[in-house]
């Protein structure tokens, strides 16, 4: 190592003791629904406006929305389709808030509301079971656990509205809207981008739709329930009847339960309400799966080691100081076993960076030092 070498790296090893105290804010990078959203209680709560620049936001991760339920293990373009949703709760307000953001090239709207399919529309689905006690809901247990479709007319381009209905079935043919289990809501359009922004109180399973709030649940830090979002796609403005042509989710569904959720709770991923004082664990880590980047610090390029237990989508991701993502290594499923990418980074200076590895499982980061 040159003399130059020597105190550059002498200067950036200062710079990463700093780091190592004061930590790294996560970017909003996107993936497949965690096994447990970990939900941070927030104290200042979002402006229901269709906009994603409250404070609480910038502070919890995307989830995906981008499983395709139907058809069964298809696929589609990015620019027809893509699904991400953030979810926080307030222990003051007693609800919870979502930030939901679709890009669907073509919308389809202008459902009334009755015993019509309103799932063969552009809507948002939010399926939740209070006490994740699984479960059949439909019909005669209809309260185990809601299925919430939410419609909503797309507004102009730039514009709000906050006009909506939220339909379930309660029986062959008998459509009740839950509307009012939504204290607020706006959807935004801009371009081909649909921003769904609004809190929910939540029910238990001994919801009584003649006095609701005798069954309204009192959030509580710790309390875990099951939670899957959910967006049914309709490509086709002028066909009668309308069809569903695309149905996406946040969780993994197997093929047998293609079309499960508005009847079994079972398949509902989970959410976790953490205080926020106590934030959301920067890294979780599930045993078998290794992870280390090596020559650590480097000049022209590191090699990034990684061994999983059983096949898995791996995304590595590398953030600036910031915890601003500034490159993308892989986002890709690998089999069991161990791996290795390379990353070179280009047009980089010198400095501290850091690797960050995610599977539906696992998270964890790593402090890269480049020396140029």
């Amino acid at each position: 190592m040159s003399i130059r070498q020597y105190f550059k790296f002498v200067s950036v090893f200062f710079f990463l003791i700093f780091f190592s105290i004061s930590g790294v804010a996560e970017s909003s990078g996107t993936r497949v629904q965690d096994d447990t959203v970990k939900t941070p209680d927030v104290e200042n709560v979002p402006t229901i406006d269709g906009l994603s620049d409250d404070a609480c936001w910038g502070n919890v991760e995307w989830q995906e929305i981008n499983q395709v339920w139907i058809p069964w293990g298809g696929s589609v373009e990015a620019d027809d389709y893509t699904g991400q949703y953030k979810i926080v709760w307030s222990s003051t307000e007693n609800v919870l808030y979502f930030l939901v953001e679709i890009t669907d090239d073509v919308f389809v709207d202008g459902y009334v509301f009755g015993p019509g399919d309103y799932y063969q529309y552009d809507i948002v689905e939010v399926f939740i079971d209070e006490d994740k006690s699984g479960g059949v809901h439909n019909y005669e247990d209809t309260e185990n656990a809601f299925a919430y479709h939410i419609v909503v007319d797309a507004p102009e381009d730039g514009e709000v509205n906050n006009d909506f209905v939220v339909c379930d079935m309660t029986g062959p043919g008998s459509t009740v809207n839950y509307a009012s289990h939504f204290p607020e809501l706006a959807m935004r359009k801009d371009g081909n981008q649909y921003t769904w922004e609004f809190s929910l109180a939540v029910y238990a399973d001994s919801f009584n739709i003649g006095n609701p709030e005798e069954s309204r649940v009192d959030l509580s830090e710790g309390k875990i329930s099951g939670l899957s979002l959910a967006y049914c796609d309709n490509d086709s403005i002028n066909e009668e009847p309308k069809t569903r042509d695309n149905f996406f989710g946040s969780v993994e569904v197997p093929e047998d339960e293609y079309n499960d959720h508005w009847i079994n709770a079972d398949g509902f991923g989970t959410i976790e309400l953490i205080d926020e004082s106590g934030g959301i664990d920067d890294n979780y880590e599930t045993p078998g799966i290794s992870f280390l980047s090596y020559p650590n610090p480097f000049e022209d390029k590191t090699i990034i080691e990684f061994n999983l237990p059983k096949s898995s989508k791996v995304t590595i991701d590398i953030l600036n100081i910031l915890g601003q993502t500034i490159d993308t290594v892989t986002e890709a499923r690998y089999g069991r076993g161990k791996h290795t990418v390379e990353w070179t980074p280009e047009d980089i200076p010198s400095g501290i960076y850091f690797c960050r590895m995610q599977t539906n499982s696992y998270k964890n980061t790593k402090k890269l030092l480049i020396i140029k």
